[in-house]
């Protein structure tokens, strides 16, 4: 599917303008089949892969509907994680300060001390970015009204559709006005996730625009080792690839922090990034990595949704995720903006059995590879 012009789209002047500023000058498939779909007001569930744009797919179309002379809050944008809150709001100061618009946004994340935000509402943004549960907190105090939104975008809607968030979810939803509209985006959708959503809004349209695929840009391949030596087998690997930023996904808190103090015990520039830091532990990580003070980021399942973060030129799985779609966002996290990127699980047997079905499903090429005299190698070449 061909990339296409904003202005054949319906995006006005000013806001291709500031793309191009931002050195976009097409719409991917996604942007330019939802910004009608938007446009008209109507709900919607859609669906594309990661790295395809789906930030902008819904961001451009409603910079267009939102009224800058008034000083209500217009959109809601809900996600499951304060990384990927903090990124969307960042997008828009960038997009809205490059076309000279006066659109104001704010970011809600836990964390962060209620006055503060109570404080910062106080400059009548006209999109907020954040948790549910945050802007639950903010409704109670009254200090945030939700009763003139016009939007709410569910961003990585799957996730936030689990049980562990749709109760936050459901609550923020009904202090809004019945005839608002409803977005959901995401790489991923399962069919009980889809059916909430469907019940939750009014005959939406379905948009799915090469969804349940992987990014052709990143090869995958796998080292077969003892999962007692998996540690000192990150070490090795690292060495052996040499990647210019690298992210490492880890499934257990304790576990990361040791992988991540191993690494930096061997001189490797590392961070860590998981759910029990604090909010400056987890900023002050991200930094680091997207500054490239560290190349590598070990992590937890937080951090595979949504982010996009420039230059990673590779993923590695330490642990297997537990599902197909884990697979699928964690590799999304390389192979962006055009750039190749490399994706390698470091496995024993029976995680073997889990990546090979991973990757039947999305009916891509896997490499059986080994690292040895601090080279990596396809298995069967042979050694010096």
């Amino acid at each position: 599917m061909n990339n296409q012009g904003f202005e054949t789209i319906g995006a006005q002047a000013p806001w291709i303008e500031a793309l191009a500023k931002l050195n976009i000058s097409e719409a991917t498939p996604i942007q330019a089949q939802s910004f009608g779909l938007v446009s008209e007001g109507g709900d919607l569930i859609a669906q594309a892969m990661t790295g395809s744009g789906k930030t902008f797919a819904y961001l451009l179309p409603l910079f267009h509907k939102i009224d800058v002379t008034s000083k209500n809050l217009q959109v809601v944008i809900l996600t499951p994680t304060h990384e990927l809150s903090l990124q969307i709001n960042e997008q828009i100061k960038l997009l809205v300060k490059a076309a000279g618009v006066d659109i104001r946004s704010q970011a809600l994340i836990g964390g962060v001390k209620l006055s503060r935000q109570a404080d910062a509402l106080k400059e009548k943004p006209h999109i907020l970015v954040g948790s549910a549960g945050r802007m639950l907190d903010l409704v109670k105090l009254k200090k945030l009204k939700t009763h003139f939104v016009k939007t709410i975008v569910l961003d990585e809607g799957d996730k936030l559709l689990e049980d562990s968030h749709i109760k936050d979810l459901k609550a923020i939803i009904k202090t809004t006005q019945r005839d608002r509209q409803l977005l959901l985006f995401s790489a991923s959708l399962s069919d009980r996730s889809r059916t909430r959503a469907e019940e939750m809004m009014k005959s939406p349209d379905l948009l799915v625009v090469e969804a349940g695929v992987l990014n052709p840009l990143v090869a995958h391949a796998y080292w077969l080792c003892d999962s007692r030596k998996k540690v000192e087998n990150i070490r090795k690997l690292v060495s052996a690839v040499k990647p210019t930023r690298c992210i490492i996904f880890v499934n257990k808190n304790e576990l990361i922090q040791d992988v991540t103090s191993k690494l930096n015990y061997h001189h490797y520039p590392t961070t860590s990034l998981f759910g029990n830091q604090s909010k400056e532990e987890r900023a002050k990580a991200m930094k680091e990595f997207t500054t490239g003070k560290v190349t590598l980021l070990v992590t937890s399942e937080m951090a595979s949704r949504g982010l996009d973060i420039k230059g990673v030129t590779h993923v590695i799985n330490f642990d297997m995720p537990v599902s197909q779609d884990d697979y699928m966002h964690r590799i999304g996290r390389t192979g962006r903006h055009g750039k190749p990127g490399m994706a390698i699980s470091v496995v024993d047997d029976y995680e073997l059995g889990m990546l090979e079905k991973y990757v039947a499903r999305f009916n891509v090429a896997l490499k059986n590879i080994q690292v040895a005299k601090g080279e990596m190698m396809d298995k069967y070449e042979k050694m010096e």
